[in-house]
């Protein structure tokens, strides 16, 4: 539903040029998809001391990748763009958008789907792992 309104939204209601729908669909959902395996594996595994890593990684990626990864500093370019996941979904539209190639196992979408299959079996392991409950509250719950 959010890859189809913002295609919607771009295309219809602020006039920009969409060269075909179906295919920048279909890659919005797989990003959308892949990071939203991301998150739920690290937030998963490391619980909520996980969100503020995705906090920064937002907060720093926008500003980089708003920019072609040629103009920017190379500091940011080695530090930051090389190690932001996001890269892989500026990329990829990129390439759909401006050289109009089509939906194939290049980089980006390559990288996405890796992603994506990495974190469901961090999910899955995550499941294997011990939770521990403090033992304030197991007391607790034991004499109610």
């Amino acid at each position: 539903a959010a890859a189809g309104s913002i295609l919607l939204v771009a295309g219809q209601w602020l006039g920009l040029s969409i060269p075909d729908y179906g295919k920048i669909f279909l890659f919005l959902v797989l990003v959308g998809f892949a990071f939203f395996l991301l998150q739920t594996a690290v937030v998963s595994w490391l619980g909520l001391k996980g969100v503020p890593l995705f906090v920064l990684v937002f907060f720093f990626g926008a500003p980089v990748l708003s920019l072609p990864p040629e103009l920017l500093p190379s500091f940011s370019h080695d530090w930051l763009y090389s190690w932001l996941p996001l890269r892989f979904s500026a990329e990829g539209l990129r390439d759909l958008f401006y050289f109009r190639q089509d939906l194939n196992i290049s980089s980006p979408m390559w990288t996405l789907g890796t992603i994506g299959v990495v974190a469901i079996v961090v999910i899955f392991l995550s499941l294997l792992k011990k939770h521990e409950q403090p033992v304030a509250k197991v007391e607790a719950s034991r004499s109610m």
